[in-house]
């Protein structure tokens, strides 16, 4: 009987050894902290009443809990600020605070119209801190009632979207809309409209608007055409005493790539104001010219700028892709060059099976032997231009502007 009893015994410790050993293999001595995810640990936080940051006991070790960013506005996220004149401005200034304790970021997303501006001129904040959501806007688009955000993301985990709201309402003795014609994968060769309205409220008889193109170099590729209100029109347009019909016509023409035009229309009213519709697309075909460092796309231009005499320059990551059946088969070859001396290398084609496209590579050269003369376009001298046949019939040409100077 002793016997027995004595070998229960050695087993009961033997088996409390090896629970001890077991324990301190996976959770390390039993005085050390506990990980900041431990069960035990939590529910001890939250019993302990601790505010966030302070150190709690926790049985015989220790832990801090994880912090993090807690973004607070200050006051509503909307603000309504009554009436505003057609193209009249105005500002407000939002208010948001880091309540929590690790630093808060802030970052732009979008707004949900160009006329509107966002600023936060402290994307960082320390715990405490503050800063100013800025939202400044203009009144664009049809009167009556009007509505503007800006969306900003955080990293707070509790609230990582903030959308700041303006509202009112536009008022004015007219209006023009749209005001923005976006025009997507207008296919190479084919002509594309829109239309837009200038509309008098209080004014009968009103006269047709002046037109001026912000950038004269590519006017050539819009037509404009202006025609009355009908009757009927106007009863839709807010009973309007008069008005005129905008129809744009983008000629078929127009370059291959990402194209913007802004119209500037002189308003036959007191005081002669100024409004704009902005044209935007992009022009695709079975070919095309992507940039690298220096390109604009949506005047397909490659700026150099100052050039050092004797030292010459070469374009970095420019090529022509290829689409469609033809892609593995044409050769594109340089047909036109101003001014002569520029040049144009074509490097070995590459077939990009994932995207079923060709790309080839080009570096275009100024060499060092050039003149000293400006080619930066406007008033500075005439811009250079590289013309590239396709090898694909009835496809038009691909036009390269280069943009540099000599000295």
């Amino acid at each position: 009987m002793k016997t027995g009893l004595l070998l229960l015994t050695v087993a009961l410790l033997a088996g409390i050894g090896t629970g001890y050993a077991w324990t301190r293999r996976q959770f390390g001595p039993l005085d050390a902290a506990l990980p900041a995810g431990n069960q035990t640990a939590a529910a001890n936080l939250a019993n302990s009443g601790a505010k966030p940051g302070e150190k709690v006991e926790a049985g015989n070790g220790k832990v801090e809990p994880e912090k993090f960013p807690r973004v607070e506005v200050l006051g509503s996220t909307t603000f309504e600020f009554g009436s505003l004149e057609l193209d009249g401005k105005m500002k407000h200034v939002f208010r948001v605070r880091n309540a929590g304790d690790a630093p808060l970021i802030l970052k732009l997303l979008e707004t949900s119209c160009k006329c509107t501006l966002a600023d936060v001129p402290s994307p960082r904040l320390g715990p405490g801190a503050e800063t100013n959501v800025v939202l400044e806007w203009t009144g664009k688009g049809k009167i009556g009632p009007y509505t503007q955000a800006a969306t900003i993301e955080t990293n707070d985990p509790t609230r990582p979207i903030l959308k700041f709201t303006v509202k009112g309402l536009l008022t004015g003795a007219y209006y023009l809309y749209p005001q923005e014609l976006t025009f997507t994968a207008v296919k190479a060769n084919e002509a594309v409209g829109g239309e837009f309205f200038f509309v008098a409220l209080a004014e009968p008889n009103v006269a047709q608007p002046k037109v001026e193109w912000r950038d004269p170099t590519t006017a050539a590729y819009y037509h404009l055409e202006f025609t009355p209100l009908s009757a009927e029109e106007l009863v839709k347009n807010d009973n309007a005493l008069s008005g005129w019909k905008g129809k744009l016509t983008i000629r078929p023409d127009l370059p291959l790539g990402d194209f913007r035009q802004v119209l500037l229309l002189t308003l036959p009213l007191k005081d002669s104001p100024t409004s704009e519709v902005t044209i935007q697309g992009t022009v695709v075909g079975q070919a095309s010219v992507v940039g690298g460092k220096g390109w604009y796309s949506e005047r397909q231009m490659l700026n150099f700028e100052i050039v050092k005499k004797g030292t010459g320059a070469r374009s970095e990551g420019v090529y022509i892709l290829l689409r469609g059946d033809q892609r593995e088969t044409s050769q594109p070859k340089l047909v036109e060059t101003y001014p002569p001396y520029l040049q144009l290398e074509f490097d070995k084609a590459e077939f990009l099976g994932e995207l079923n496209q060709t790309k080839i590579p080009l570096t275009v050269v100024i060499p060092p032997t050039s003149l000293m003369e400006s080619h930066l376009g406007d008033n500075q001298g005439r811009l250079g231009r590289l013309v590239i046949d396709t090898g694909i019939p009835n496809h038009p040409k691909l036009r390269i502007l280069i943009r540099y100077a000599v000295e």
